[in-house]
């Protein structure tokens, strides 16, 4: 398995740090076909279950994030439903409703990217599903010796790469389709504020 991620060089002029290269590398981790040929007597387990609590941290702030995600969408969408309703109703009463109609239009647009933002992600979970443990037929997970626990607790280590890696994913494109929603919001203002100015 690997893993992509940013090496950013800098240098510091003045006491500032300047950025002037940027690159992506990949990093090979252990598969579980690699961690079953390992010798458990050779392996750390208290080191293991560190890096699988410090997994286990940075799985919780994925999903943290995702929260917060979610709330921000939330509030968007209760702002941009009523003014864009309201938009399509003063349409009718006033001259040139093609303004309000184009600002409404975009709150909706808006609000397409809201919706698709809160729904439709895939995360991990912190906790692993009992078919995990009782659902395999060539290895049985109930008549583990303690020697090999550090072995169980390194394929849990290579399980939260995954886990962490789709939670990373599906943040990232939570957070382009918030900010794409909010420039739609300020979109929908453009029109009016071209109206006021060619008004004066």
């Amino acid at each position: 398995m690997s893993k992509i991620f940013e090496i950013n060089f800098s240098i510091k002029i003045d006491g500032e740090k300047i950025m002037f290269w940027k690159r992506k590398k990949k990093i090979l981790t252990l598969t579980e076909d690699e961690i079953s040929k390992l010798n458990s007597g050779d392996l750390n387990e208290d080191m293991i279950k560190e890096y699988c609590r410090l997994g286990e941290e940075r799985l919780k702030d994925c999903l943290d994030t995702k929260k917060q995600f979610e709330q921000k969408g939330s509030i968007l969408l209760s702002i941009y439903m009523p003014i864009s309703l309201a938009l399509f109703g003063l349409s009718m009463k006033f001259e040139l409703p093609y303004i309000f109609n184009i600002s409404a239009f975009c709150l909706f647009i808006g609000i397409f990217f809201i919706l698709s933002s809160i729904h439709f992600s895939d995360y991990g979970s912190l906790g692993r599903h009992p078919e995990d443990f009782l659902g395999k037929i060539d290895y049985n997970y109930l008549t583990v010796d303690k020697k090999e626990q550090a072995l169980m607790y390194a394929y849990n280590l290579e399980y939260l790469i995954d886990t962490i890696n789709i939670s990373d994913e599906s943040n990232n494109k939570k957070q382009s389709k918030i900010i794409i929603a909010i420039w739609c919001g300020a979109i929908s203002i453009v029109p009016f504020v071209i109206k006021f100015l060619f008004s004066l």
